[in-house]
C-alpha cells in the first residue's frame, strides 16, 4: 500500500559528511520503505543549506509561517515532494517498486 502523504519531521546530516550522498540515500530509503507518494518537511528559513538539500531532490517551497518557540519567532518553509511517474527526483523511473 502505497502511502499519499508523509511528514518527513527531521533529516539532519553531520557537517563533515554533508555533500556526500547521506541526506539523499537517507531520503531515497524513507521513500523505498515507506512505499511513499508524496512527503512534505518544514525547513527554518534561515537554513539555506536545508533549503538547497530540498530543492535539489525535486521538493517545492508551497507556503511559509511564522512559529514561536520559549519566545523566539522563526520563520518556517514547507517543502512538498511527490513522485513522478516518470524519472523521479532520485533518478530512478517512478515510485520505488
Amino acid at each position: 500500500m502505497w502511502r499519499s502523504m508523509f511528514e518527513l519531521r527531521r533529516l539532519y546530516v553531520k557537517p563533515d559528511v554533508q555533500r556526500q550522498g547521506v541526506g539523499r540515500r537517507l531520503l531515497e530509503a524513507v521513500i523505498q520503505a515507506g512505499r511513499i507518494k508524496s512527503m512534505y518537511a518544514w525547513v527554518e528559513q534561515k537554513n539555506e543549506i536545508g533549503r538547497a538539500f530540498y530543492a535539489r531532490r525535486g521538493f517545492v517551497k508551497v507556503n511559509e509561517r511564522k512559529e514561536d518557540f520559549l519566545g523566539t519567532v522563526t520563520v518556517v518553509e514547507k517543502w512538498v515532494w511527490r513522485c513522478q511517474k516518470t524519472a523521479s527526483a532520485f533518478g530512478t523511473d517512478g515510485p520505488p517498486r
